[in-house]
């Protein structure tokens, strides 16, 4: 049961590196005021992943249920 979890982690903890990549190429500047550093861009996957929970249980869900029963 054990085995699969450092394989896990492995591939998990390889999608820093991609964004680390991605953002060294990006134009890292918000408003053209704020400068963001290649390793700042890596705390955008969190805090999405956290915004989108958030407007999907507000948002998305409460419409999508008018129109199909989601269990």
């Amino acid at each position: 049961m054990y085995l699969p979890i450092p394989m896990f982690w492995a591939l998990y903890d390889q999608q820093y590196s991609v964004w680390l990549i991605q953002s060294i190429q990006m134009d890292c500047r918000l408003w053209g005021d704020v400068l963001f550093l290649p390793d700042q861009m890596q705390i955008i996957n969190p805090v999405l992943i956290l915004v989108f929970i958030a407007f999907f249980e507000s948002v998305v869900y409460p419409i999508v249920g008018k129109f199909v029963k989601l269990t």
